[in-house]
């Protein structure tokens, strides 16, 4: 697999209280967005819900996503890099972000498995 390894995920801010049930309805508004190339609209969404619960690897690769057609390369990879870090923990498993992942195709879905472990 060729993974991306150039250097390590940025430190995160720990969210002190974690609402993964809130954070899913904003994961949940931002994939709608996504979907319908509501960009701008998606990134505040996931934003949220990372900010919500920063330990759910769906999220920041969904972040990443939307950086992309954002023009923001840079933050992508980052965001990329740290959701492979909390898939490597089970958080959420790979089963789970794979499934995620089936509509993600083309050079979107090759950058991504550059860093998925």
């Amino acid at each position: 697999m060729n993974q991306v390894h150039e250097r390590s995920a940025p430190p995160v801010e720990l969210v002190v209280n974690p609402d993964p049930v809130r954070a899913e309805r904003f994961f949940s508004q931002g994939l709608q967005l996504y979907y319908s190339r509501q960009y701008v609209a998606a990134e505040e969404q996931f934003e949220i819900a990372a900010r919500t619960n920063d330990q759910d690897a769906r999220i920041l690769y969904f972040l990443g996503l939307t950086h992309l057609p954002l023009g923001k390369i840079d933050a992508a990879h980052d965001e990329f890099r740290r959701a492979a870090d909390l898939e490597r923990r089970g958080l959420p498993g790979t089963t789970t972000i794979n499934s995620l992942f089936e509509r993600i195709q083309g050079s979107e879905r090759q950058l991504i498995n550059r860093y998925r472990p």
